[in-house]
């Protein structure tokens, strides 16, 4: 398909693709935040197109109200919770750096797909 002849409903089933599973890649869908990066670089792009005269028409526009998915609730142990946690983990005979793990997954701040490689 040429680029002119992309329509909104094209750039929506990307997006759909993207956010509920991608046929080339196995059925795996992205994250919501992936998607949502994605569909805004596209987006941008065409409506550079646009800006440079090359398209009348930016089709990506339908992006703009794409709801990209939902990332999920997440839990925010207290203060009492992680120091219970780095006393287990110090407890833990035969793992020494999971002490080390837990205060430095704690105070970088990381997400569990940084830390663990979960998430």
């Amino acid at each position: 398909m040429r680029v002119v002849e992309v329509k909104p409903l094209n750039v929506e089933a990307w997006a759909i693709s993207l956010r509920d599973g991608r046929p080339w890649a196995k059925g795996r869908a992205l994250s919501p935040a992936t998607v949502k990066v994605k569909t805004g670089q596209l987006r941008t792009v065409f409506q550079r197109a646009v800006d440079d005269g090359l398209l009348a028409r930016n089709p990506a526009v339908v992006l703009k109200r794409f709801d990209t998915g939902h990332s999920g609730d997440f839990y925010v142990p207290t203060d009492e919770e992680v120091r219970a946690l780095y006393r287990a983990a110090c407890q833990c005979e035969g793992a020494v750096w999971l002490p080390l793990a837990v205060r430095f997954g704690v105070e970088a701040g990381l997400r569990a797909g940084e830390g663990w490689g979960g998430g």
